[in-house]
C-alpha cells in the first residue's frame, strides 16, 4: 500500500480511537447506520470509512477482531489495527446498545 494511501486511512481510523459514545455521536452526525454483528459493507464502521475513504475496486472488513482489512485490486491486502474505541463500540454496537443506529431496510 503506498504511503499517502495508507497515511489517509491512518487519518481516519484514528478518528475513532474515542470512547464509544461519541464514536456513536460521530455516526449519527454522519448519518450513518449498520446492521449488528456483521463485518462488511453493512458494518457501521466499515461504512463510516467507506464514506470517507474513496477508491475504486477496493473492500474493507474487520473480520478479524481488533483490525481493519484492506483488499485492493490485484489481490493485495492490508491490516491496520482498529482503534481500541472503534473496537469497543463495535462490541457495544452488536449487544444491541444503539439501536438508533441499526438499519433495518430490507436489502
Amino acid at each position: 500500500m503506498d504511503l499517502d494511501l495508507a497515511t489517509r486511512l491512518s487519518q481516519l481510523l484514528a478518528q475513532l480511537d474515542r470512547p464509544p459514545d461519541e464514536i456513536a455521536a460521530l455516526l449519527r452526525d454522519a448519518g450513518i447506520t449498520g446492521v449488528r454483528n456483521t463485518v462488511r459493507f453493512l458494518n457501521p464502521i466499515v461504512r463510516y470509512l467507506q464514506a470517507r475513504f474513496r477508491l475504486d475496486d477496493y473492500t474493507l472488513d474487520v473480520m478479524k477482531p481488533h483490525y481493519l482489512r484492506l483488499k485492493l485490486p490485484g489481490g493485495v491486502t492490508n491490516e491496520l489495527p482498529l482503534p481500541e474505541g472503534a473496537c469497543d463500540f463495535l462490541v457495544a454496537f452488536d449487544n444491541g446498545r444503539y439501536p438508533d443506529l441499526e438499519d433495518f431496510s430490507p436489502r
